[in-house]
């Protein structure tokens, strides 16, 4: 095995060795709950650094371009299981702040049954499908890949760690640089996709910043933090938006009065806090 390397002279390294050894350590217990999310977050780390310091990885442009589509491809598998699961507890909350004298309880019990069952059919739906991609040929040929990567990490060692440092920070702000960029032009229109590109862009952002850590920089924790709220303000708009798909769902198979209403409200309360965290995006633009 390759002797670890340094955080402080190859902080790019460091991070993708990290984030390898999380992502393998997690896929040991999917599809348990609690390890969908971490092995997502820990894929989303490596597929983000990737991209962000491409020029400092020791791939070809086509190998790079597959491993990330295959990064994405398996995260997403996850991600149809995750999503679920969010949803669920979403609505359970929100659900239980409903006042009674606004809607019978038993009317909100039943929208709360519907809504369960739906979310939860979906959700076995999608462990089936990871549970069949674990035992496929594409998975555990992305599984060795991620093997070959906790001895060595993908990138280009050079002899001189300054230089090495200086181009890690030079990636990291022109990440920081594209996030203000797609968050100024998302925030301008009414574009939810636009939004949603702008979240992950703050994403890549944030994480871009972690790498630099190990090297106390100035700029590190500043953009970190700064990117993480963006982040956290943009996903409570994309739950929004993915909760609004799931009441539209929901609205087209119901046929009483009392369970319309609900949903409606759920509809309303889910458009308000899009607006509002549109509106709270807006004030983060730099």
């Amino acid at each position: 095995m390759a002797a670890p390397v340094e955080p402080q002279d190859q902080p790019l390294a460091a991070y993708l060795a990290a984030h390898v050894e999380a992502a393998m350590e997690h896929l040991e217990e999917v599809p348990e709950r609690t390890a969908i999310h971490q092995t997502r977050v820990a894929l989303r780390r490596l597929r983000s650094t990737l991209r962000v310091f491409a020029d400092l990885v020791e791939l070809s442009e086509e190998r790079l371009a597959w491993v990330d589509e295959e990064l994405s491809w398996f995260a997403g598998i996850l991600g149809e299981v995750r999503d679920r699961q969010v949803q669920r507890a979403r609505f359970i909350t929100v659900l239980a702040e409903i006042a009674p004298e606004d809607v019978a309880y038993e009317v909100v019990v039943r929208v709360a049954t519907r809504i369960e069952l739906l979310l939860l059919t979906e959700e076995r739906a999608a462990a089936t499908v990871v549970e069949e991609t674990l035992v496929s040929e594409r998975y555990r040929t992305l599984r060795a890949l991620l093997e070959e990567w906790r001895v060595r990490p993908p990138v280009a060692l050079t002899d001189s760690a300054k230089e090495h440092r200086r181009d890690v920070r030079t990636a990291a702000k022109a990440a920081a640089k594209k996030a203000d960029k797609r968050l100024a032009a998302a925030v301008k229109g009414i574009d939810d996709e636009a939004l949603h590109r702008a979240r992950k862009a703050a994403k890549r952002a944030r994480y871009a910043a972690e790498v630099l850590r190990p090297l106390r920089s100035d700029d590190s924790e500043p953009q970190r933090s700064h990117y993480k709220g963006l982040q956290e303000v943009l996903g409570d708009f994309q739950d929004a938006v993915v909760a609004r798909e799931t009441i539209r769902r929901l609205a087209a198979a119901v046929d009483d009065t009392g369970s319309a209403f609900v949903l409606g409200l759920l509809y309303a309360q889910a458009a308000d806090q899009a607006a509002q965290s549109r509106h709270r995006a807006r004030a983060l633009t730099r």
